[in-house]
This record gives structure tokens, sequence and C-alpha cells, in this order.
């Protein structure tokens, strides 16, 4: 296990120590101190969002790391691709939970591909402040941006005298928008649901052309925060009227959705793509997350040696395929060195998935000769 000691000023991290998300449209990579290092969004060809791990000070980075000297235990879930990095000291145990979810491949057709970026963090045993920050730098940190803290209005408000709920909202110079929310809640009977603030933080001392998000927590043993960062549906990220609405007598503009009978709980129904957050809909997408990548690798017919590193192998190339097309990137990120000024880079060339699994069953991924998934 590796000790890390928090300090201003952060160095590279190895890449060795970085783990990968992802979910057949893009990829990220999560370092072993809980950072966001590499994140192209949409796609894996997209301008970057999160560049860290080339430019540690204006890159860019989603970072969730205690503020307190702390080791750190990073692993997927047992025959999934949802990573789980543990925070551990003699005060506590924390754990934060990322992925990129996916829709179960079986009875998914009415189930879109949310395009979120889903970070859990969960204090387990005794107690840990950490610190969150979210730094976008659009465009490869070319883009300028702004910040905003607005109300969320996918938070469903079931007391009228409770106070909203507050998102941030990044839009850059070419109006590409991303939004962070959160959902909190409590795992045990008798802890609290924790208090999240967010605010801006100005990091244009390190080159950065915005703010930043922040939130500082203090979780105790049951406490758990999750952060969902997405690209929102077309005019969801403000908050303004969607397209397509008709103004009403009274002066309030509606939407045939909004238009909709409401449902059971008061609540009005939303749009597929803009699904109301709660920590049911974020349990579902986590299950159905973890099912999808067990359902992928049981179809496994390999029954050689070293069974568990090849599933393991399998499920990082399959991190790779660009479903759409059924094309194989070349690298999630970038051709970067074995080390500085190394002469070795790292990426994982297509023509590898030719042999990589010899033989096999059958391909759904990629026409001949690529034969990467034949095992299956």
């Amino acid at each position: 296990m590796n000790y890390y000691l928090p300090g201003k000023d952060r160095d590279y991290i190895p890449l060795a120590d970085h783990a990968l998300i992802g979910n057949l449209r893009t990829a990220a990579l999560v370092s072993l101190d809980g950072s966001i290092e590499s994140y192209c969004v949409p796609n894996f060809d997209s301008p970057s969002v999160f560049a860290r791990i080339l430019d540690k000070d204006k890159g860019g980075h989603f970072s969730i790391t205690p503020t307190v000297p702390f080791t750190v235990k990073q692993n997927y879930l047992p025959s999934s691709n949802v990573l789980q990095t543990k925070f551990m000291n003699e005060q506590g145990v924390a754990s934060v939970t990322d992925y990129l979810p996916r829709p179960s491949s079986s009875g998914s057709a009415n189930k879109p591909l949310l395009p979120w970026l889903i970070r859990r963090v969960e204090c387990i045993r005794g107690s840990m402040p950490l610190m969150m920050q979210c730094a976008p730098a659009f465009n490869y940190a070319r883009d300028t941006h702004t910040t905003e803290v607005i109300t969320d209005s996918s938070i469903p408000q079931f007391d009228d005298t409770a106070q909203p709920q507050s998102k941030i909202v990044f839009t850059s110079a070419s109006g590409f928008v991303l939004d962070l929310r959160y959902i909190t809640e409590s795992t045990a009977d008798a802890a609290s649901v924790p208090e999240v603030e967010l605010g801006t933080l100005d990091l244009t001392s390190k080159g950065h052309l915005g703010l930043a998000a922040y939130a500082g927590l203090q979780l105790s043993e049951g406490q758990a925060v999750t952060f969902v960062l997405r690209t929102p549906p077309e005019d969801v990220g403000l908050n303004r009227a969607p397209s397509g609405s008709t103004s009403t007598s009274d002066g309030n503009s509606k939407t045939e959705l909004e238009r909709k009978l409401i449902g059971p709980l008061g609540v009005k129904t939303r749009i597929v793509q803009d699904p109301y957050l709660t920590k049911e809909l974020l349990q579902s997408l986590l299950t159905t997350t973890n099912r999808y990548w067990y359902e992928w690798i049981r179809q496994s017919t390999y029954t050689g040696s070293w069974k568990e590193a090849v599933h393991r192998s399998a499920l990082a190339l399959k991190l790779l395929i660009f479903e759409p097309t059924g094309a194989v990137v070349a690298s999630p990120t970038f051709s970067l060195p074995e080390f500085i000024g190394g002469t070795r880079n790292w990426w994982v060339p297509a023509i590898f998935s030719t042999w990589f699994y010899p033989g096999g069953k059958w391909s759904v991924e990629a026409p001949p000769p690529f034969i990467l998934l034949n095992t299956f």
C-alpha cells in the first residue's frame, strides 16, 4: 500500500498508479490518491476536460482526497470495471467508488447511456476529512470557462420549507456545458445525513482559465456523498425552459413533458436523459453497471491458467472499444512515455488484439481479423 502526505504542491503520479474506468464511449484514468487525471467528453476522440496526467498544474482534475496523511488501496469490484479506492489511517477508512454507468445488456432497450461520471465517497469506519475539487480545463486547457452556483432542479423537493440544493455549472467559451451535482445519504441508522456546501475555487495562479468547484467533507461512519459530473441534455444545464416550451396564461413556461400527469409522489416526470437525481437512481445505476460487466465476462469460455488475470485483462481491453463502430482505440489517453524521457510509450495498439485472445466462440465487438473478444 502507498503512503500519501497531502500538500499544496502535488507532483505527478506514476503511470502505474492509475486505473481505468469507461462506458465504451470514453474512459477516465483515476490515480491512487483519488484524482481523475484524464477524461475526454463525450467520446474517446473528444477534447479533454481533465488532463492532469499531462500537466499537473493546469491540465484539469476531479479529485476526492483526504486532507490528512493516509495509505491507499485500489481495486476493481469482482468481474467488473467499477473501481474502488480505499483511504485508510488510524482515525478511519473511507472509500471512493468510481464508474461511468452502463445499462444492463439485458432489457436495456429503453434505458439510455447516461454521459455521467459518478464518484461515491463513503466513510466505512471512524471519520475522515476529505476535499473534493472539480477543476475542468476545457479543450486541452486552452478554452476559458465560466462557473456558476445555481439551484439544482433535478433534486426532488418533497418539503417546501427545505432549502433548495445547489449545483455547479461549467460553461466553456465554445458553449460546452458540464454540471456537477451531488446526493447525500446515511447508510447506518445512527448516522446523520452529511452536509455539503459547494463553492468556487480560484486556481488561476496555476494556469487555469476559469474557477473550479470545491467542497470540504467531514464524513463519519455511515455517511456518504455521491458526486455526478455530466453533460446535461440541451438547455437543461442552466435551468432554462427547454426548447419547444410555450407560455401559459399564468405567465409560466411549460413544455409538453411538463403538461403530463403528475406522478403519485407529486413529482413531474422528466425525460429519460435527465431523470430526477435520487439515491435510489444512483444505486440502480451502480447495480446495472456491475451487472453489465458481469454478464459480459461470464460469457468467457477460457478455462486455462491464470483465469482471473486473463479475465481482468479482457475487461481492461473491453474498455478500449468504441461501441458504435466496434473500433479498438490505440490508447484511452495519449501516447505517454513509460517514464519521463523514456522511449517506450504507454499504449495498446489495436493490432495486439488480433492475437491476445486466440481462438474462441464468437465475436461481437469487431469484424475479422480483430478477434480480441473471440474467447467470449
